[in-house]
């Protein structure tokens, strides 16, 4: 996942409910530990599901990699913080303000800003597949942003050797 500098990041895994579970992330760009055995805390409403929540200080694109553990099994992920989608932003806040007066040119910033809200919700949080299916969600890993039924290259619906996607 690629997330902006000012986002925060949450790394999820499941584990027993009352696990003691910590959490390690690796800075794989200068191979630091920015954060090295954190305590994650208790499970969300006793489900076992354990969260971390992590925003990074970053002045260029910067790619990690994170391990969550109760000391017998683990889960991991990585993301990387910075590079284009900042770039992106930084654009969109040059954009200046334009009166109301000026409709034309304010249904059009609107536009803009719709599609790039979309870009970023679809790039920001997870993807699953399910029944031929692609859902897309927004960075809390929990509001669909998007769903398309996905073909084969004889256009029947498929979960495996993906040619077309639709959106739905």
């Amino acid at each position: 996942m690629r997330y902006l500098s000012s986002e925060t990041i949450y790394c999820y895994g499941t584990f027993e409910d009352g696990d003691t579970v910590t959490i390690t992330i690796y800075n794989r760009t200068d191979s630091l530990k920015p954060v090295d055995g954190a305590f994650c805390g208790t499970s969300i409403d006793s489900s076992g599901t354990f969260e971390y929540a992590y925003t990074p200080t970053v002045i260029k694109q910067t790619n990690y990699l994170w391990i969550m553990t109760n000391g017998s099994y683990d889960f991991r992920g990585s993301f990387t913080v910075g590079g284009w989608p900042d770039a992106v932003k930084a654009r969109t806040d040059l954009i200046p303000d334009i009166p109301a007066e000026a409709g034309e040119y304010t249904a059009a910033l609107g536009t803009i800003t719709t599609a790039l809200t979309f870009l970023h919700d679809i790039e920001g949080g997870r993807w699953r597949i399910v029944d031929n299916q692609m859902i897309f969600y927004k960075s809390d890993n929990e509001t669909e942003v998007a769903r398309f039924n996905l073909f084969d290259a004889d256009g029947n619906p498929a979960m495996e050797n993906i040619f077309d996607r639709q959106r739905v």
